[in-house]
């Protein structure tokens, strides 16, 4: 976040994520790249579909593997 203090100085506490909804096309994406680019923060772009398997325990593994990846 850009302006940490604020939060400080108006008790609040950060933001730890953003969920976004909506039909396909409105810019979700588009919107968060462009926030991400200008607070100069790290984007990681999961699909629901990517992490969805009808195996047991593929789905749990497969939303570590992103964890992880974004921690690196």
């Amino acid at each position: 976040m850009m302006f940490p203090e604020a939060f400080v100085r108006l008790g609040l506490s950060r933001p730890r994520g953003v969920l976004l909804y909506g039909p396909p096309g409105c810019a979700k994406t588009t919107l968060v790249k462009a926030a991400a680019s200008s607070s100069h923060c790290a984007f990681l772009s999961v699909s629901g579909a990517g992490l969805f398997s009808p195996l047991v325990g593929d789905s749990e593994r497969a939303l570590a593997q992103h964890s992880e990846t974004s921690l690196k």
